[in-house]
């Protein structure tokens, strides 16, 4: 919620140019990062965004005074409230700002387990086995795609005991594909279409957000090979 709101305000400010967007923006990236560290991912969209509007207003040569002052008060409002945790920690106990605790679960682990095979080894989705595979209770998922695709639905629950609840899993999974389809389809028209959009900057910034926030998920997960990271 706080990331897509502080991109909404972000992408406000970028059309309009107005002062209480761009503190909306910034509040909501602050309370974001406040709440997990990974939404400062907003920064590749917004950064991207600020950076054309500077660039423009600066060829324009109007407001690009204002437009380095909105940059300043963005990052005085959202870097204190995202990142005093992490730095109260790092100044009180030495952790560092992006500490990750690892798993010493030997069910977790997954490391044995290419990067090849995490991206691209897919498996079936069997009765029993659409439901989160944690290790201590049969095999275990290590394709990053269908782990979330499983947990997108049910989280980390296993109800493969219960007939009426594996029958309804099947329909939600495929209800699921299907949009993700649609929602993949629609990603590559936008990146089709982005060159004849009268808001290209906007489309070009959410393309950006996707394959961030898609790349940010790969890389966390290869870094970290347990299922809980995924």
């Amino acid at each position: 919620l706080l990331f897509f709101t502080a991109f909404y305000f972000g992408l406000k400010w970028f059309k309009e140019g107005k002062w209480k967007d761009i503190i909306f923006s910034a509040l909501a990236t602050g309370f974001g990062m406040m709440t997990k560290l990974s939404v400062g991912l907003i920064a590749f969209p917004l950064g991207f965004l600020f950076f054309v509007k500077l660039i423009k207003d600066l060829k324009a040569r109007k407001e690009g005074g204002k437009t380095f002052l909105n940059l300043a008060v963005f990052g005085l409002i959202s870097a204190p409230l995202g990142l005093w945790y992490q730095i109260r920690n790092y100044l009180m106990y030495k952790v560092p700002l992006s500490y990750v605790l690892r798993s010493d679960n030997y069910y977790q682990d997954i490391s044995r387990f290419t990067p090849v095979q995490r991206l691209f080894g897919f498996y079936g989705f069997p009765i029993e086995d659409y439901y989160i595979n944690l290790g201590s209770d049969g095999e275990q998922d290590y394709n990053i795609f269908i782990t979330e695709v499983k947990t997108l639905l049910f989280g980390e629950d296993n109800y493969r005991d219960d007939f009426t609840m594996s029958m309804a899993g099947y329909a939600l999974l495929i209800t699921l594909l299907i949009m993700i389809l649609i929602a993949a389809a629609g990603f590559v028209v936008t990146v089709i279409k982005a060159k004849k959009s009268e808001d290209i900057w906007g489309d070009i910034s959410m393309i950006l957000l996707a394959v961030t926030q898609v790349g940010s998920i790969i890389t966390f997960s290869l870094k970290y090979p347990h299922i809980c990271s995924m």
